[in-house]
């Protein structure tokens, strides 16, 4: 790009180049960034043959003087001293260090013997940091795999953390049992999934148990299996008990299968079966509602039409991190934390690989030849002839080559998270530990070549502390590995409030009562209210700043896919489209609706699903918009209907009567939540003065 900038230009012509950056914090090689770049303007003096200036930044504006100090000191042994363009390494540079702190301690290296003592050292580290009142705290590492053990403890010590789509909710009990219990549910014949569906902890069967099961099953299901007197009789008693409390939840659910939405009917299910009562914490009810969202949002016609697809999604439901204030630990990778900086910096993991890339089946490079100008480099895969295979020597040399280049980067990862730390410094690993065969001292074993130790390991090894003996090792290599816990509901387990298990007739007849039907009851207006209120929860989201005409214009063709997916037939969907849009369109430009949307509003929420027991039943509704202005709860619904008559109140009137009786219902189960005074409002952004509110005294 800067070489087609600069074509044409010559000495002495006035025009200029600008160009701002450091090489040793070159680190995205994964987006085919080439440092070499950057290296051969340094070496060469020139871009396309344009001359240029090479300027070298020395002073350090970020780290105090100890931290500066260990970085010149390890850093050259870690990078090298001489940039190498052709094998992508940066030479390291010394910096100078504008900022005092010579009574702070340097940065520490510490070697632990296993994952538990260095876990409990980086929890040592963030509560010395908070007790200093250090108000940027934060622990970076190089996969999301590096944590499993470091978010937990933290979560364990009541230390509040904000992990930016670091822990996956999918990779939690919870919700892996309730993708379980979807495929039952959607797919009654997998066999596997009906087994995993025994062993969670809502039923918990044990080994045994399971196996009889599974036997039962050749042939038949394993619901189908359930069933049959035979296989209960085989059952313990303990196993007899649980698989009746699971089939009283799941087989009315399975009824109701096609005649409700599946969110709502493995909703049901999971609170029949005492899913709440299986979470660890408040993370795994996040990432249960979350879950359901995603069920909503991807289920139709009570089905999942790519399975795969909807794993894939589940898969990239992160927990939502808390809001970052004084005292808050965050917790990224290395290249998110790049251009960041922080009072503390902890870097655990790093005796641990990645995941290696793998072997693509044709490597290729250009290179600068001089006035031969650019050469390229091309090879294949090695090719299999029978058992032999034909290595191809130009492709190890391009595979050597980068090998090279990720090492070299692997050091500069290590730089920028480093070069994070403004006061405190601490990397942590757990080496392996080997017992020298002629000393008999256990020492530290070479860290393996593709984690960041094995790049600091001959800067640092000299100062670690010595190793303590490897834990003996087990004599008996024929003794069976102990069985995991079995985690499980007990069989007195009972709700504090009961929760019948869903039963279809009555589930159908209490939807019947409280989903009124949209404008017409026609399928096209329900699925313009659909879209027209899913808009509106992205205005909510994005803020009103963001929904401009010119945006809400460029929105149609969102709006016709969306009203396609609902089924809206293609004659019927310019006016469809058209009427979203000028549902967006009003109630942008009515002072209104945009107070509705208000940033100021405390305690906002658009889309909210609440569930409550009214009357002995379990409820589930959405409202659409709530909020609390001068300490009063609003709860306003969005009615999207057009009234054509001449007499707009007289429309509100019946209207306000028509939905008095889900709003208030809605201020039921609210005030299980919140005890102040509670207003309820409709609001019709295409009637003119469509807007009705009042008081609600919800007992």
């Amino acid at each position: 790009l800067i070489g087609r900038m600069t074509a044409g230009w010559t000495p002495g012509d006035g025009r200029t180049l600008f160009a701002v950056g450091d090489p040793m914090q070159s680190i995205y090689r994964f987006r085919e960034a080439e440092v070499r770049i950057f290296l051969d303007a340094q070496v060469t003096s020139q871009i396309n043959e344009v001359p240029v200036e090479c300027l070298q930044l020395t002073r350090n504006f970020r780290s105090r003087a100890p931290v500066v100090d260990w970085i010149n000191t390890v850093f050259p042994r870690v990078l090298g001293t001489v940039s190498d363009p052709a094998r992508g390494e940066v030479g390291y540079a010394p910096v100078r260090a504008t900022r005092g702190g010579a009574a702070d301690p340097p940065p520490t290296v510490e070697l632990c013997v296993d994952l538990h003592e260095e876990t409990a050292r980086v929890l040592q580290h963030v509560r010395s940091a908070r007790a200093e009142g250090a108000a940027e705290i934060a622990i970076l590492v190089r996969a999301r795999g590096h944590l499993a053990a470091i978010l937990p403890a933290l979560r364990a010590a009541g230390i509040p953390f904000a992990a930016v789509d670091l822990e996956a909710l999918s990779e939690r009990l919870v919700t892996r049992d309730l993708i379980t219990l979807t495929r039952v549910l959607s797919q009654p014949a997998d066999g596997i999934a009906s087994l995993a569906l025994l062993r969670a902890p809502w039923c918990g069967l044990t080994l045994a148990d399971l196996l009889i099961v599974a036997e039962a099953a050749r042939g038949d299901t394993v619901l189908a299996a359930l069933g049959q007197p035979a296989t209960l009789t085989h059952l313990s008693v303990d196993g007899q008990a649980r698989v009746a409390r699971l089939q009283a939840a799941v087989l009315p659910a399975l009824a109701a299968r096609g005649r409700m939405p599946l969110h709502q009917v493995v909703r049901a299910a999971w609170f029949a079966l005492g899913g709440p009562a299986c979470t660890a914490d408040d993370v795994d009810i996040d990432g249960a509602t979350r879950y359901f969202n995603l069920l909503a949002a991807q289920a139709q016609g009570g089905e999942i039409g790519d399975w795969d697809e909807f794993t894939g999604l589940a898969a990239r439901l992160y927990a939502e991190p808390v809001p970052v204030a004084a005292g808050v630990v965050q917790v990224m990778t290395l290249h998110k934390a790049k251009g960041l900086e922080f009072d503390t910096v902890i870097l655990p993991g790093l005796a641990r690989k990645t995941r290696g890339s793998d072997s693509p089946p044709l490597r290729w490079r250009l290179r600068e030849q001089g006035a031969r100008g650019r050469v390229l480099l091309l090879a294949p895969m090695h090719a299999r002839t029978g058992a032999a295979t034909v290595r191809d020597p130009v492709y190890d040399y391009l595979k050597a080559i980068d090998a090279d280049e990720s090492t070299a980067e692997l050091g500069r990862l290590m730089y920028v998270g480093c070069t994070r730390a403004k006061r405190r410094l601490h990397l942590l690993a757990v080496p392996a530990v080997h017992v020298d065969a002629s000393t008999q001292q256990p020492e530290w074993r070479q860290p393996p070549a593709q984690s960041a130790l094995a790049r600091l390991w001959p800067a640092v090894i000299e100062h670690a502390v010595p190793a303590a003996p490897p834990p003996a090792a087990a004599t008996d290599d024929t003794a069976p590995l102990p069985a995991p816990p079995l985690t499980r509901m007990p069989l007195a387990w009972r709700a504090d409030v009961p929760l019948p298990a869903l039963d279809a007739a009555r589930a159908r007849a209490s939807i019947a009562a409280d989903a009124l039907p949209f404008d017409w009851a026609a399928a096209t207006a329900a699925a313009i209210g659909t879209v027209a209120h899913r808009m509106l929860a992205q205005v909510a989201r994005d803020g009103l700043a963001m929904w401009t005409p010119a945006r809400i214009a460029a929105s149609q063709a969102a709006v016709d896919i969306a009203l396609a997916s609902e089924g809206v037939a293609s004659p019927e969907r310019a006016d469809a489209v058209a009427r979203v849009l000028q549902v967006l369109t009003r109630t942008m430009a009515d002072a209104r609706g945009r107070w509705l949307f208000d940033a100021g509003h405390l305690d906002a929420h658009s889309e909210w699903a609440l569930a409550g027991v009214l009357d002995g039943e379990v409820r589930h509704v959405t409202l659409d918009r709530s909020f609390v202005v001068d300490d009063v709860r609003w709860i306003v619904d969005f009615k999207t209907g057009r009234h054509e008559g001449g007499d707009p109140t007289a429309f509100l009137d019946r209207e306000h009567e028509r939905y008095r009786a889900p709003l208030e219902r809605y201020a039921r189960i609210m005030r299980g939540l919140d005890t102040r005074p509670i207003r309820l409002a409709l609001y019709f952004p295409l009637v003119d003065g469509g807007w009705r509110e009042w008081c609600c005294a919800a007992a």
